[in-house]
């Protein structure tokens, strides 16, 4: 498939710098290949936005924002503040066209570096319903408006199953619970066992073309300029042992992934995997150091502290979207609206649902398709030796509805006499066990 083909079903603003002393930009749209004549705007927000802004990124316990309401307000006040900053009237009429001639909203935005640091997620168009973000409810992807233009590098769909590397690091400093990522029918999982930054190397040295990507749960900081990544480091004592801090900056991280190629896509649900702030160069970010470094085509990561139960469900919402044929970006909107659903009545989670707007899309691609379309809607199945699926066995669910009532039945054969009905869900299970 054609570059200018996936360019069609996106929506994409271009901002260039004029006079970065000024804060002056160039805009324009680019959508089903017509591009609109630059328009000059000038991106000053006032006083009363940077602080909202400081307020939503505040992590403190006691000083951040715990109320949702309040927080959709201000998310609000934020987002529509960015789209009136950014958008001129003509790129409000293009888009508004655009919206009307697509069933869902896809909006990339090429910017230059020194605006990243705004919560572009939070995007909302003040004609929205109360409640709706275009990131919730479609996608906003970031490109690095100083980089290449998406789609001088074409990533076909990878060919299933695809396996990603998981470290999960917790240093007795800081430690974060256990988690293990639920597996897909698609979508598998290699631990690094411990999570030292040695073990991480081997497992890409022993397997250089294995790995589609990368999932990072832990702790990120920045420190001395530079993003870092807090691995974990074995640390004997006499009769025990224990796994302290090990950060490992950004461009480390690069060093190691090296030449390569199969590797598309890195997922970094780590504090400030992708400030950019004043003080902070992008590219020596973590994330903008994967996007700058390597051979990557998406990065996932966390625009400020994140939390754990939040990152949890957004990436099994998120792969279960892929398996379901759902392109990256928009996988990434189903996963916004796990965390957004998360019980808050539970201690542990009182706060989760609040950090939906922090998970942030880099790319250097217009293509978002990661599965091919001829895998997304087959399972793999017991096969006759004539390769046909045998007429008495119905394919076995891949909704978590239909699997739970898959559940259900065999819980009901272990607790009442067997009828054929029950005999034939034990048939099933046998038959899955041979999978």
């Amino acid at each position: 498939m054609e570059a200018d083909q996936h360019n069609s079903r996106i929506f994409h603003l271009v901002v260039e710098t004029r006079d970065p002393e000024h804060e002056r930009y160039a805009v324009s749209v680019t959508t089903k290949g017509f591009r609109t004549d630059p328009e000059e705007i000038a991106f000053r927000p006032d006083g009363d936005f940077e602080d909202k802004v400081l307020r939503i990124h505040e992590r403190d316990e006691k000083r951040r924002i715990q109320d949702f309401d309040l927080l959709e307000r201000t998310c609000s006040a934020v987002g529509e503040s960015l789209f009136r900053y950014l958008l001129t009237d003509a790129a409000r009429q293009q888009l508004q066209a655009y919206r009307e001639s697509v069933p869902t909203t896809r909006i990339a935005l090429h910017l230059p570096r020194r605006l990243y640091r705004f919560p572009w997620e939070l995007l909302r168009d003040p004609a929205d319903p109360q409640g709706r973000f275009l990131s919730v409810q479609g996608s906003v992807i970031r490109y690095d408006g100083e980089s290449q233009s998406p789609g001088d590098t074409l990533f076909q769909p990878q060919k299933p199953p695809i396996e990603f590397l998981f470290v999960l690091a917790s240093p007795e400093e800081q430690p974060i619970g256990q988690f293990e990522p639920l597996e897909k029918t698609w979508v598998k999982f290699s631990s690094v066992q411990p999570p030292t930054y040695d073990n991480f190397e081997r497992s890409l040295l022993r397997n250089p073309e294995r790995y589609y990507g990368m999932v990072f749960f832990g702790h990120g900081e920045v420190e001395d300029q530079h993003g870092s990544l807090i691995f974990v480091r074995e640390q004997r004592r006499r009769t025990f042992r224990s796994f302290v801090r090990d950060p490992k900056h950004g461009h480390v991280i690069c060093d190691c992934l090296g030449d390569r190629n199969a590797m598309r896509l890195a997922c970094i649900f780590a504090c400030e995997s992708a400030w950019a702030d004043h003080g902070l160069p992008f590219e020596q970010s973590v994330v903008g150091s994967l996007i700058s470094r390597t051979w990557l085509a998406f990065v996932i990561g966390a625009q400020t502290g994140i939390d754990r139960f939040a990152a949890q469900e957004f990436l099994d919402a998120a792969l279960d979207a892929l398996e379901q044929g759902v392109s990256l970006d928009l996988a990434l909107a189903c996963g916004r609206r796990a965390i957004r659903g998360i019980d808050h009545r539970e201690s542990s989670r009182k706060h989760s649902r609040l950090d939906w707007w922090i998970p942030v899309l880099y790319s250097t691609t217009d293509n978002f398709e990661i599965l091919p379309e001829e895998s997304r809607d087959i399972l793999p199945h017991t096969w006759t030796k004539e390769g046909t699926l045998p007429k008495e066995m119905s394919p076995l669910p891949r909704s978590p509805s239909g699997l739970r009532a898959l559940w259900q039945a065999f819980l009901r054969t272990l607790t009442g006499p067997i009828s054929p009905e029950r005999e034939s869900v034990r048939e099933m299970l046998a038959r899955k066990e041979k999978l």
